[in-house]
């Protein structure tokens, strides 16, 4: 996963953590079954640019379609929010794809696609950078 610091002088900044959490894709493409239930969480120190992250030990199911990798932005135990209005660091930095990869859901409601256009190659969308290396084994 690749970072960015997104410290604001006009607003207060907390730390934030990530959880990761992995599905399969259903027929229509969308992120479906959690396949793994282990809780993994990323912490990044505010000035993370790079983390890599080693799931060798988590025996993940890959099926034909893939999987969807979910990343829930979730606050440390030992940040108190004052503001109202603030921002989280680091935050993920995005790139661009031509097919909309992006998925969100509110509290366990239905996936949804985002249609987030990019800001600097307006025919693309922006998605999540991460990048993965998979090993498959028979």
């Amino acid at each position: 996963m690749k970072f960015k610091d997104s410290s604001r002088d006009m607003y207060k900044t907390y730390q934030t953590f990530y959880r990761l959490a992995f599905y399969s894709v259903d027929h229509l493409g969308f992120p479906a079954e959690l396949i793994h239930y282990e809780n993994i969480i990323i912490k990044p120190e505010k000035d993370t640019k790079n983390y890599k992250i080693d799931l060798e030990d988590k025996a993940l199911p890959f099926g034909e379609k893939g999987i969807f990798i979910g990343i829930e932005t979730i606050k440390p135990d030992h940040v108190e929010i004052t503001n109202s209005m603030y921002l989280t660091t680091p935050s993920i930095l995005h790139t661009n794809s031509e097919k909309q990869l992006k998925f969100s859901r509110f509290r366990s409601n239905n996936w949804s696609k985002h249609s987030r256009k990019s800001v600097f190659k307006k025919k693309y969308y922006a998605i999540p950078f991460i990048k993965t290396k998979v090993v498959f084994e028979k």
